[in-house]
């Protein structure tokens, strides 16, 4: 390894100047991602990273920028306005498509691209706004890194308030959360209710970090996936199921913030959000570009103190400082979305067959290695699948493409 970030806090500098020179840092990055003798555009969602890249492209360097963005006719989880708002405001040439059920992708082609099994959905628009921009352009840059650099995830700020409350706090939590689900609130589907990000706070908050940082980032709370397996498989993967606390490295001492951002950038970073984009990129035969990861970047954001981060329930403080004078007002006072697809619909619907044939079926390989009733006890407790059931049963459906093409 010629290098590795680093996230405990070594510089004091005054906010203003971190401001202006993460300005004028920026405003390097992005150039150089920009110069190529082929065509190069933006993938342009609703959030705030990609609309920072765009903008400085458009604003700072002055660049014509062809901007890309999937939506979604599930309105739950459709970014599309905030995109096209973002666009209007930073004045790039944009082009979205609205994604209905008819237009997804082979799920056993992105298993192939993937090479494996692969845990993230959102690989079908991520494969969908490549495959645009490549009708297009030959290189597209992305706001990728942004919330790894600077801070963006709500898990940051429940590591760290979790490292405040008391450890009955999570039994209490837990039983007030089980109270109003059974009153008949917090019904969303999607999983994106507020009621539904606090359950899945206090059901982590007692556990030591790495821990909760599994159960935040998985869709199988730990221990669910050892209960899941068949005897002699699980004699031989207990040492694979032991928590990431070993990605920690030499981050003892540091401020749980930084733990956690270093964790994040061992684990969720790598080993899904990169590998998802230049697999469903390169599918297309499309470079994609992440300014916000570049390497000085990192180290210069990494070096500046936490509140520079998340201050109190503000998350990527600094970015937001830095390019508020670009962004839509309103894009700064949104809260985080993700890059999420309803699953849960498509399971009901166009992407039944392939769940029947799949993790429903009596002679799928995955049983070889799976209990299959425990399988199904975990995923129909009720017959529709909510969005975390779904995320779950997306899993195992690419654990079984993946061992059918390898023949295992």
């Amino acid at each position: 390894r010629y290098w590795a970030p680093s996230f405990a806090p070594r510089h004091n500098l005054p906010i203003a100047e971190a401001r202006s020179e993460l300005r004028e840092r920026m405003k390097v990055i992005v150039r150089d991602r920009l110069d190529a003798d082929v065509p190069v555009g933006a993938f342009l969602s609703g959030g705030l990273d990609s609309a920072t890249v765009v903008g400085v492209a458009t604003r700072d360097l002055g660049r014509t920028v062809h901007t890309y963005s999937i939506g979604f006719a599930d309105k739950t989880m459709d970014e599309s306005a905030d995109a096209r708002l973002s666009a209007r405001h930073l004045g790039s040439i944009h082009e979205e498509f609205i994604v209905s059920e008819a237009d997804l992708p082979s799920v056993e082609m992105l298993v192939a691209h993937h090479d494996g099994p692969f845990g993230d959905s959102s690989a079908l628009p991520t494969y969908l706004v490549s495959k645009l921009a490549r009708e297009h352009v030959t290189v597209a840059v992305t706001g990728d890194g942004g919330d790894e650099v600077f801070g963006g995830y709500p898990r940051f700020l429940g590591a760290q308030l979790g490292e405040l409350v008391p450890a009955w706090a999570g039994s209490a939590g837990r039983q007030l959360v089980g109270g109003l689900r059974q009153l008949g609130l917090g019904g969303d589907p999607s999983g994106r209710t507020h009621l539904a990000r606090a359950g899945r706070f206090a059901a982590a908050i007692e556990r030591p970090l790495e821990h909760k940082l599994l159960h935040w980032t998985s869709y199988f709370a730990p221990g669910v996936v050892p209960s899941l397996l068949r005897p002699e498989v699980a004699v031989e993967a207990a040492e694979l199921m032991r928590p990431s606390d070993l990605v920690f490295g030499d981050t003892v001492g540091q401020s749980t913030l930084a733990r956690t951002l270093h964790h994040n950038f061992q684990t969720y970073l790598p080993d899904d959000l990169l590998v998802k984009v230049d697999r469903c990129s390169m599918a297309v035969s499309l470079e994609t570009r992440s300014p916000l990861l570049d390497s000085g970047l990192i180290d210069f954001v990494g070096s500046l103190p936490d509140s520079y981060k998340t201050r109190g329930l503000t998350t990527k403080r600094l970015l937001r400082e830095t390019f508020a004078d670009l962004l839509a007002p309103d894009l700064l006072k949104r809260p985080k979305r993700g890059f999420g697809v309803p699953l849960w619909t498509w399971f009901d619907n166009s992407l039944k067959p392939l769940l029947d044939d799949t993790v429903r079926s009596a002679d799928a390989r995955l049983y070889r290695y799976l209990d299959r009733d425990r399988v199904h006890a975990l995923l129909w407790p009720t017959p529709k699948l909510d969005a975390p059931r779904a995320g779950q049963a997306w899993c195992l459906v690419t654990l079984e493409l993946w061992l059918r093409q390898v023949g295992l």
